[in-house]
């Protein structure tokens, strides 16, 4: 082997050491920060887990303070406990609106004036209302006296809140031949019963009391006709096709047929009475596929909706052909084809979006409307677009502003002088009382308002739906006019205000503002909203912010400089905003559901219970305040703490890893320390190896030179004893030619001799 190539050997030979050494350096060092990252993410999450607990542990403590809740439900006010229970059911006609005093226990809604005839729905003929029932059947009326809207069933009915505006309705009843009848307090058949086997003038005193009922069961003895005759706005469905099997009555919408004894997926049949449109729908709650009949259909099979799979329900009636039947003030009818021919729909209140009705949208051509009434038809949904409005027939839309077979949307308004009021009523749903009353601007649209409350200076504020502030005293004393909101005119409004500030805020579906308590520094916050029903408000003036739910998602913003602020998403649609100033907690209505989350955006919403089926567009709380100073403390010390010790975990699991990479660093200038030594004393060898081969190659070398020189002087004494050989033989060669060429030429001497001679 040359020196050379032990060289590269011994070179690559610590080339390949150093690198084992900073490999293992290197994966000690990988290891200890695997190991550090492991740390710092368990003691994070410890830490998150102790957050979370406490978060819940303060929830749970802040959400004590809530005792229950108030719902305005369209047709009625709603109080709900903490846990979800029905406590209190109020009439009322129409509201979107609803305030709490606490202290005097008093709840506060607003409604449309029962004797406003243009917005009412038109009642029944008196002999649909006294007919004969069928075996059975039972006849529930909302009045004493057979009197006021009139429910007519012929199943057990576990929950009637399910039933358009059913419960806690009933005031007296009719019962069938053969039928016995019993109605519950409660949903589910449960709480107080009666027992009715005849008619009943007016129910209370015996078991139940009056507009308490809440389910129902029907027991019958003998056979029960299924093919009777129907009247004007009832429907008969059958279990199987052509009308066999059982049989299940109804007259109003119906949202969960699951209520309804056997009835859910089920249909198979279905029978109409006159003037009479049915839509059925393949899921609870007017979802998913539907479909509409205005006729007899005797086999669901192949239908749109299918068989065996309809869960509920709308009833609606159909108006017989012009001329049959006037219209009432207040009431528009609107026409396929013009000269009133084709479809025919009947409305007695504004239409947002036409395509919610089936074969309406784009479709009108003619128009009639009832006495001391308005009606403005226009181009687009939501009253956009080109519009025209109409006081008298119109046999062809062709000619007008806004054309035929265009319109989409539909405001009525009528020339009445009635308008809304102010009703209260106890927190238990008794002493219910009309507190004050303010007159419909004509060319308004017909609703009841907004009322927020002021405690302190003992006043309520009212804005109707032309934009007219009214301020009214908890005593009930007339509504005083204190201002006008400026060019905004709605249908559905909510209010909230800043008691701090004396301001007040509004909002309609499209618009939030504000106003001073005086009516001055008005303006307009945000717009193009486009929200269902009016944009629900709160406001923290103690700490400058105002909240608003739009249907879509829960926002903020600071009073003092509006700037938006999203704080939680809302996934199925929300609705109603209020918040709990002591516990610094919003809650809201989501899918059915109350939830509440912590005002300032942290943490997730939670869910408090759920709520009672129904359109819910207004919410007002029922706090237990006393205690709630003592809860935000509580609830804050945990935080705090958690928040405290989540922290201490953090920066040990930091310290920890410090430490590990500290330790690593040093294995790794250690071993960078022993491998360079072990280089050096690997270099030290490999240098000695080569001054030794340089020595032996020195002396092979010094070796090969004597070697040479002995060669050459043994070479130059053969060459010159080889020369001295060679002289020597030419010395003989040349004597023994000399004689031989001496005897030659002596012949030839003698031949020639002889030749002369001769």
């Amino acid at each position: 082997m040359t020196d050379n190539d032990q060289k590269t050997r011994h070179t690559g030979a610590a080339a390949s050491f150093i690198a084992r050494a900073k490999d293992k350096s290197n994966a000690q060092i990988v290891a200890a920060n695997q190991n550090a990252t492991q740390q710092q993410a368990e003691a994070q999450q410890r830490a998150a887990s102790r957050l979370n607990l406490a978060h819940a542990q303060a929830a749970q403590t802040l959400g004590q303070n809530l005792q229950g809740v108030f719902l305005a439900a369209q047709n009625q006010v709603l109080g709900v406990d903490a846990n979800g229970n029905l406590t209190a059911t109020l009439p009322a006609a129409e509201t979107f609106s609803v305030a709490l005093d606490p202290g005097a226990k008093r709840v506060y809604w607003t409604q449309i004036d029962k004797q406003v005839t243009g917005f009412q729905p038109r009642p029944l003929p008196e002999p649909e209302k006294t007919r004969p029932l069928r075996a059975g059947e039972v006849a529930l009326y909302q009045d004493g006296g057979y009197g006021g809207t009139l429910w007519v069933l012929n199943a057990n009915v576990m929950d009637f809140r399910a039933v358009d505006g059913l419960n806690d309705q009933v005031s007296s009843l009719r019962v069938g031949p053969n039928t016995t009848v019993t109605l519950y307090e409660q949903v589910n058949f449960q709480g107080r019963q009666q027992t009715f086997n005849a008619d009943t003038y007016s129910i209370g005193g015996a078991g139940l009391d009056n507009d308490t009922a809440s389910s129902l069961r029907i027991a019958v003895s003998g056979s029960v006709p299924s093919l009777t005759p129907l009247q004007a706005g009832e429907v008969a469905l059958y279990e199987h096709v052509n009308y066999q099997g059982r049989c299940w009555m109804l007259n109003a919408n119906t949202t969960d047929f699951q209520v309804i004894d056997g009835l859910n997926d089920q249909i198979s049949s279905l029978r109409i009475g006159p003037n009479t449109r049915v839509t059925l729908y393949a899921n609870v709650g007017y979802q998913g596929t539907q479909q509409t009949f205005q006729g007899d259909a005797p086999n669901l099979i192949g239908s749109v909706v299918g068989n065996d799979a309809a869960s509920s329900l709308q009833i609606s009636r159909v108006t017989p052909p012009p001329g049959l039947l006037p219209l009432q003030a207040g009431e528009v009818a609107l026409y396929q084809h013009v000269d009133y021919g084709g479809k025919v729909w009947v409305f007695n209140r504004d239409i947002a979006d036409f395509r919610v009705y089936e074969g309406l949208n784009d479709q009108i051509s003619s128009i009639r409307v009832g006495a001391d009434t308005t009606a403005t038809l226009y181009e687009h949904v939501s009253y956009q677009g080109r519009q025209q409005a109409f006081k008298t027939e119109n046999r062809h839309l062709g000619g007008t502003a806004v054309g035929s077979d265009t319109a989409s949307s539909l405001q009525i308004r009528t020339e009445t002088t009635d308008g809304a009021s102010l009703f209260t009523g106890g927190i238990d749903g008794k002493s219910i009382a009309r507190s004050a009353s303010v007159p419909f601007n004509r060319a308004a649209p017909p609703s009841a308002g907004a009322i927020a409350i002021d405690i302190g200076r003992q006043r309520i504020f009212w804005v109707t739906s032309d934009g007219a502030v009214y301020s009214v005293a908890f005593n009930g004393a007339t509504a005083q006019r204190l201002f006008q909101i400026p060019n905004v005119a709605a249908p559905f409004w909510a209010l909230v205000l800043d008691t701090v500030n004396q301001r007040l805020y509004w909002s309609t579906p499209d618009t939030i503002g504000q106003v001073d308590y005086d009516g001055s520094k008005g303006q307009i916050l945000m717009g193009n909203l486009a929200a269902r029903y009016a944009v629900a408000l709160a406001v923290d003036a103690r700490n400058g912010y105002l909240y608003w739910n739009d249907g879509r998602s829960i926002q903020r913003t600071l009073l003092a400089r509006f700037k938006p602020q999203m704080l939680f998403p809302l996934k199925g649609g929300g609705a109603g905003l209020a918040l709990d100033a002591p516990t610094q907690l919003l809650y809201w209505i989501e899918g059915g559901m109350l939830f509440r989350a912590d005002m300032d955006g942290s943490g997730q919403p939670e869910t408090v219970t759920r709520l009672p089926k129904a359109e819910i567009t207004g919410l007002a709380l029922l706090t237990t305040t006393e205690a709630a100073s003592d809860r935000l403390t509580d609830a804050q010390a945990t935080r705090q703490a958690a928040q405290v010790q989540a922290q201490q975990d953090i920066a040990q699991a930091h310290q920890d890893a410090t430490g590990r990479r500290q330790a690593a660093h040093d294995n790794l200038k250690d071993a960078h320390t022993q491998a360079t030594a072990q280089i050096n004393d690997a270099n030290g060898r490999a240098a000695s190896r080569r001054q030794t081969g340089q020595q032996k190659v020195q002396d092979a070398h010094t070796e090969a030179t004597r070697s040479v020189q002995d060669a050459n002087i043994s070479a130059d004494a053969q060459r010159r004893q080889a020369h001295t050989d060679a002289q020597a033989h030419v010395s003989s060669a040349q004597q023994q030619a000399s004689q031989t060429t001496g005897a030659a030429q002596a012949k030839l001497d003698d031949a020639r001799r002889k030749k002369q001679n001769s």
